[in-house]
C-alpha cells in the first residue's frame, strides 16, 4: 500500500522561515525603521556633592553640534511641560538625525524651564543668544539682565562713602538656574550606525543664605536695620563658561526676614556671656563665583554689611569666594577653592556682630551638619 505524504508548499516554508528569523538591523537592510542610527546624546549633572541631578533639576536643555572649526552645524532643544517631562526620564537621550558622517564637537546650555516659561518669571534673566547654523561658537555670550542706569548705595553716613553699580532686579525670587558645559565632548558620526555621547554640565547660579546675630540690643533688631548686598562682576559668561570682566553688578536679597528667638541664645566670643537675640536672615541668588589670585583680589565678589540703625556704619566687607571656599574642609577629598565653589551651589553664612564690629563668621554645610567658625579679634 502506498503512503500519501503531504509536503508543505515552498511558499509556506518561506513564510515559516521568516517568522523564525530574529528582527535585526544587520539582517534587514531594506527596513531600518527599528534600527538606531544618528547621534544620541545624554546629559549629566554630577559635578556637585550629591550625584547626578540632571533629571531632578534641569527643565530645558539646548544642544549645540559643532564642526571641528567650532561652527554651529545643528541646534537642538528639549524641555519639560506640565503634561510631558522627557528630561525627567533617567533614560532620556536626545536624538539628532541627518548629520553627515564625520567628527563633531558637542556642548550644551541648560535652564530650569524653557524660554517661554522663563519669560513669565519675575526679575532679571540670563539672556542666551539664539545661535543659527553657520554661526561661530564665540557668539554664545550669556548676559544677566541688569538695570539700565547705575544705582547708588550708601556704605554708611558715618564716613559718607557710596558705591554705584547696575542692579540685578530679582523680582522677589531666585535667579533661574543656569547650567553650562563642563567639558566639550567630541564624537564621530558614522554612516547608518548609531553614535552615543554624554555632555557633562556645571551649575553657575548659587544660593546664599546669610544670618546676622547681634550681641548688643539684639532683642529689638529687625532685618531692615541692616543694609546687606553683594557686588560682583560676574554677569557675563562666554562660550567657555568663563566670567568676562565687564562691570560690577549689585545683588540685593530676594527674601529677608526676622526670627524672634527669645527662647534661643547667642554666646559672645569675648567672655562667654549668653544673650538672647533675634536672628536676621537674607537670601541671595548670584551668578558664577570665581576665585582670583591675590593680585586680582579686587575682582572677587564682595559681601557688604551696613548698620543702618546705629550711626549708619559699614560693619564689614567680605571676600565672598574666599570665605565660602572654607566649606571644602568638610569633605575628605581635597577640592581646590574654585572646584569647590563650582560643585557646591547652596551656602549658609552666620555673622556674629558686636555693635559695629564683626566678631565671628560661621560657614555651614547643612547636609553634613558641619561648620567652620572664623573668629576676629578686631576688624
Amino acid at each position: 500500500m502506498k503512503r500519501m505524504i503531504n509536503y508543505p508548499s515552498i511558499g509556506l516554508l518561506a513564510c515559516l522561515l521568516m517568522l523564525l528569523l530574529p528582527s535585526s538591523c544587520t539582517l534587514m537592510d531594506e527596513d531600518r525603521s527599528d534600527c538606531e542610527e544618528g547621534l544620541y546624546v545624554s546629559f549629566r549633572y554630577d559635578y556637585n556633592m550629591h550625584g547626578d541631578l540632571f533629571n531632578d533639576q534641569v527643565g530645558a536643555v539646548t544642544l549645540y553640534v559643532l564642526d571641528t572649526n567650532n561652527k554651529v552645524v545643528r541646534v537642538e532643544t528639549a524641555e519639560n511641560y506640565a503634561d510631558n517631562a522627557p528630561l525627567a526620564d533617567p533614560g532620556y537621550r536626545m536624538h539628532v538625525e541627518g548629520l553627515e558622517p564625520g567628527n563633531y564637537r558637542l556642548m550644551a546650555v541648560a535652564m530650569q524651564a524653557g524660554e517661554a516659561q522663563r519669560q513669565k518669571r519675575p526679575g532679571a534673566k540670563f539672556v542666551i543668544p539664539r545661535l543659527q547654523t553657520g554661526d561661530a561658537l564665540d557668539k554664545l555670550q550669556i548676559e544677566l539682565e541688569r538695570s539700565k542706569d547705575p544705582r547708588t548705595v550708601s556704605l554708611g553716613e558715618y564716613d559718607g562713602k557710596t558705591l554705584a553699580a547696575r542692579a540685578v532686579d530679582n523680582g522677589g525670587v531666585a535667579l533661574d538656574t543656569l547650567w553650562h558645559t563642563l567639558e566639550v565632548q567630541t564624537c564621530e558620526v558614522r554612516f547608518m550606525k548609531p553614535t552615543y555621547a554624554t555632555v557633562p554640565l556645571i551649575r553657575d547660579t548659587k544660593l546664599i543664605n546669610l544670618t546676622i546675630r547681634q550681641t548688643e540690643d539684639a532683642a529689638e533688631l529687625k532685618d531692615t536695620d541692616y543694609g546687606v548686598f553683594i557686588m560682583a562682576d560676574n554677569g557675563h559668561l562666554n562660550e567657555r563658561n568663563e566670567v568676562v570682566a565687564e562691570e560690577p553688578l549689585l545683588y540685593t536679597p530676594f527674601a529677608q526676614w526676622t526670627i524672634d528667638e527669645a527662647s534661643s541664645a547667642v554666646t559672645t566670643p569675648d567672655d562667654g556671656v549668653i544673650v538672647h537675640a533675634n536672628s536676621l536672615h537674607y537670601d541671595f541668588s548670584v551668578s558664577r563665583l570665581m576665585v582670583y589670585p591675590e593680585a586680582e583680589a579686587d575682582r572677587a565678589a564682595k559681601l557688604y554689611i551696613v548698620n543702618k540703625k546705629d550711626n549708619k556704619r559699614l560693619v564689614a566687607v567680605l571676600n565672598l569666594p574666599e570665605f565660602l571656599s572654607y566649606g571644602r574642609d568638610a569633605y575628605a577629598r581635597r577640592y581646590s577653592p574654585q572646584e569647590y565653589l563650582d560643585r557646591e551651589n547652596q551656602y549658609d553664612i552666620d555673622l556674629l556682630i558686636a555693635g559695629n564690629r564683626l566678631r565671628a563668621i560661621t560657614i555651614r554645610i547643612g547636609i553634613l551638619k558641619w561648620q567652620k567658625r572664623i573668629q576676629f579679634e578686631d576688624i
